[in-house]
């Protein structure tokens, strides 16, 4: 399927499940999604990237339940923090769909009709990922050797090794890059 199609669609897609106020077909949805990444085979690479997600979508669910009416629980506030995980879980899964589907060429085709920079700086992002999974990874196992417990409750205890040293590498490999790319020309347009 030509690349444009697949973003013009995962645009409109986005579009309606933003306007979905239901709950039941939003999960119908998020179940249909599901059955095309595994008719995809891309259930194993979902899971994987969706896994840290999870804490995310019962935060988002806990904080909606307690704060949607004032303090104190409400069932509203349940079922609309159930309808924006919802609406999380589809929408990441579509977008997943469309990067694990289609070459990284093609996805800069497809971004085409936007000002020159913008392809290019959407390929770079989306190439900048697998390497951020894979430090992620990497500060996991070293703080899991150094014995750090993440079946703590403890949040600050638990991620914040992670996350430290994940953002100073990220932000260090991203300078050089762009020190790299000023040395090749490619300096902003003053």
């Amino acid at each position: 399927m030509n690349s444009k199609i697949k973003l013009g669609l995962i645009i409109a897609f986005t579009s309606i499940m933003l306007l979905i106020q239901e709950p039941f077909i939003l999960s119908l949805i998020s179940v249909l999604m599901l059955i095309f990444s595994a008719k995809a085979g891309l259930m194993k690479k979902i899971f994987e990237w969706i896994k840290p997600l999870i804490a995310v979508f019962f935060l988002i669910l806990l904080l909606q339940s307690f704060t949607y009416s004032g303090l104190g629980f409400s069932a509203a506030g349940f079922f609309w923090g159930i309808t924006i995980a919802l609406r999380l879980v589809s929408i990441i899964l579509a977008i997943f769909m469309f990067v694990y589907t289609t070459k990284p060429r093609d996805i800069a085709l497809a971004f085409s009709f936007l000002p020159r920079p913008m392809p290019f700086i959407m390929t770079l992002s989306l190439g900048l990922v697998p390497g951020v999974k894979r430090e992620y990874m990497n500060i996991i196992n070293s703080q899991k050797t150094r014995g750090l417990s993440f079946r703590s409750l403890n949040i600050s205890r638990t991620y914040l090794p992670v996350l430290v040293p994940l953002f100073a590498k990220t932000l260090d490999k991203s300078q050089r890059m762009a020190l790299a790319m000023e040395t090749r020309g490619m300096e902003s347009e003053k």
